[in-house]
């Protein structure tokens, strides 16, 4: 296993396995029960739902640790088979202050599973959907975490069916990108650059590297660009170019050869905004005195080992204040939250008045009013973490300076 955290966070067996009946019986029922009673089960009437599914195997042994005794006898193997057929599970609440309280609910399909099969898939999210519709009210928001969007098609593959359920998808696009821009202001602020000269690269030039791109273009000193695929570069490059004709871009078409420490060592950090079930980048691929921004889930690169000079912080974190929840995302337990999950919290403060859920690709005006309503609902930024470490700003600063020296960035 990869070590992603240094406290291993694990559920009671006993409690976790009368949860899991009771999920299977709200599951298996073909009626929605009153909210009196759901509150009883779940302990709040919830306002959303958020969708994870683990990272690898460890992760449903964790969450489900009443599992742990069928690997003495059964291979792994036939384990994740087992997996395959077991119906979504509720693995948390989240509690806030403003009274928008929500539910995780995490299906047993590994990255690798999710990635396979597209009707197995899309079939897997209309349970997970299933289970939603019967804990949260009528039209509530479901979001869409880690690879669900992809998988979804943004969400566009199970909108008709959450209709049906009388439930809405939003797939996290516009919060995660709101949470990214947060995150290079600061990096800016700490660097001591001006955004208007700052040299980013991001690796991965799909939906949501083309959407930080297009709020990076008129914004940003230099772009680098970095995919496997040809045909997405040129469409990324063709669609910035129109926006700004004169920034810097740099396509670096990723072969297995291709020797990314040189790329990189030309920016002042780089932002993994890739979807797939294995590591991006080694920590050797990485340049000395660099920072990488992961928001890729799972992870891209591994957090195990990291020289001191090397930082890999955890894609944009925003923070709810005294937010509560029981579930350990990868980075512990407190009040920091994905951009993706913030969204879906906000547009169930905001009840449609004035933001949109995300469908397919990121809409601009939604964009703006959701990084403004962030503030108005008084979420900022949350913490610098590395797994559950958190990074100081001191330690940033040092190694952005230093990565500003003339001998790296020219």
């Amino acid at each position: 296993m990869v070590k992603l955290y240094s406290k291993t966070w694990h559920r009671n067996p006993y409690l976790a396995l009368i949860c899991y009946i009771r999920d299977i019986f709200i599951y298996a029922i073909p009626f929605k029960m009153p909210s009196l009673v759901i509150k009883c089960l779940y302990g709040i009437n919830s306002d959303f739902v958020f969708l994870v599914h683990p990272r690898r195997s460890e992760d449903v042994f964790r969450a489900l640790p009443f599992f742990t005794p069928l690997r003495k006898f059964i291979s792994k193997k036939t384990i994740i088979k087992i997996f395959n057929f077991c119906p979504p599970v509720v693995i948390a609440t989240i509690k806030t202050p403003a009274g928008i309280n929500g539910i995780v609910i995490s299906s047993f399909y590994l990255p690798e599973m999710l990635l396979r099969k597209n009707k197995v898939t899309l079939k897997e999210a209309r349970r997970c959907i299933k289970l939603s519709s019967k804990i949260v009210k009528n039209y509530s928001y479901v979001g869409l975490g880690a690879l669900w969007p992809i998988v979804t098609m943004r969400g566009i593959g199970i909108k008709k069916y959450a209709t049906r359920m009388k439930v809405s998808i939003t797939n996290g696009h516009t919060g995660t990108l709101v949470s990214l821009a947060l995150m290079i202001d600061k990096l800016a602020e700490l660097s001591g650059i001006k955004k208007a000269n700052l040299k980013i690269i991001i690796i991965g030039a799909g939906k949501m590297g083309a959407n930080l791109s297009n709020v990076l273009v008129d914004n940003a000193g230099c772009l680098g660009l970095v995919d496997i695929n040809q045909k997405r570069l040129d469409v990324l490059e063709t669609e910035l170019r129109k926006k700004n004709k004169n920034i810097p871009i740099e396509r670096i078409l990723r072969l297995e050869n291709t020797n990314m420490k040189t790329f990189l060592n030309k920016y002042h950090f780089g932002i993994c905004v890739t979807s797939n079930a294995r590591r991006i980048l080694r920590i050797e691929d990485l340049p000395d005195d660099f920072l990488v921004i992961d928001d890729s889930r799972p992870e891209a690169i591994s957090r195990e080992n990291l020289p001191a000079n090397k930082i890999i912080l955890e894609g944009g974190f925003i923070k709810i204040k005294n937010l509560t929840t029981d579930y350990d995302y990868g980075f512990g337990i407190d009040d920091n939250v994905f951009g993706c999950l913030a969204e879906t919290y906000v547009l169930a403060l905001d009840r449609e008045k004035t933001l949109k859920p995300t469908i397919g690709n990121v809409e601009s005006n939604n964009y703006y009013n959701m990084y403004d309503y962030f503030k108005k609902a008084n979420l900022c930024l949350g913490d610098f973490k590395s797994g559950d470490n958190f990074i100081s700003d001191s330690r940033i600063k040092q190694l952005l300076n230093t990565r500003n020296d003339i001998k790296y960035i020219k």
